[in-house]
């Protein structure tokens, strides 16, 4: 095989774009459990929510999948080895345990049905103090040129670490924020919050119901759009042109 005519890029577009028809054939084939709710999506609009349960968020364009494949590459290879390397070779510290992409399922009762808050938490530190097991859960978010006007987590960040403190009886975990273009990073300390895990375990109740009843609910994003919840929650949804139809007469953007 002679290679005469060579374009990276269009290389890594096609790589891209087979790589997402093999996810697409994989759900093809995967009943999706209508009683889990993962902590990655809880922060999101619930419409948003339960249109992608139902397989209506279409396909993202190449140039979105190459965002999301360049913040794998952030998380997994550069922010999870910096984490190995510091422990094991700067510090040598041998009871400290990293764990990448660490799994977790963990139910929750919503009229007598068993709903699973079920995901992955990006990097678990766990320490020994005073002979007891610490956990540490870290998100990592890669993120453009936002970055150097980022003050505090965006509130879906919050709300999914919220959801590993909950999981894992933490006391405390931390968002990484790294800019893509210089791998500098700005760290927030969020500490486990009930009042707050009481207001998310109830956005879970609700999202199983309008799922088990296949039903859709409000555009809560678009009516809500004022709050910081929702700041900007619509511009890059997939679902925008819909809830602008559906809900003609019923919106009022202000």
């Amino acid at each position: 095989m002679r290679i005469e005519d060579f374009n990276f890029d269009e290389m890594y577009e096609e790589v891209l774009l087979a790589r997402q028809k093999r996810n697409e054939e994989q759900r093809a084939n995967y009943q999706v459990q209508l009683n889990t709710i993962s902590p990655s999506q809880l922060g999101f609009c619930q419409r948003k929510q339960i249109m992608d349960t139902m397989g209506l968020q279409g396909t993202p364009d190449v140039n979105l999948l190459k965002i999301f494949d360049y913040g794998n590459l952030i998380h997994d290879e550069f922010a999870y080895g910096v984490f190995k390397e510091y422990f094991e070779e700067v510090l040598h510290i041998k009871n400290v345990i990293v764990i990448n992409e660490y799994p977790f399922k963990n139910p929750i009762e919503v009229d007598g049905d068993d709903v699973y808050i079920k995901g992955f938490v990006d990097d678990l530190i766990i320490s020994v103090d005073d002979g007891q097991s610490v956990f540490t859960p870290i998100e990592i978010k890669s993120i453009g040129n936002a970055y150097f006007k980022l003050k505090e987590p965006k509130a879906e960040h919050q709300i999914q670490l919220h959801m590993y403190l909950r999981e894992l009886k933490a006391d405390f975990g931390y968002i990484v924020y790294i800019h893509k273009g210089t791998l500098s990073s700005k760290t927030f300390k969020i500490e486990r919050n009930e009042a707050i895990e009481k207001k998310l375990e109830e956005r879970v109740k609700s999202i199983y119901r309008y799922k088990r009843d296949g039903s859709i609910p409000p555009a809560e994003a678009m009516i809500n759009s004022k709050d910081y919840w929702f700041k900007n929650a619509c511009d890059n949804c997939s679902h925008l042109s819909f809830c602008l139809q559906a809900d003609k007469g019923e919106i009022k953007n202000e």
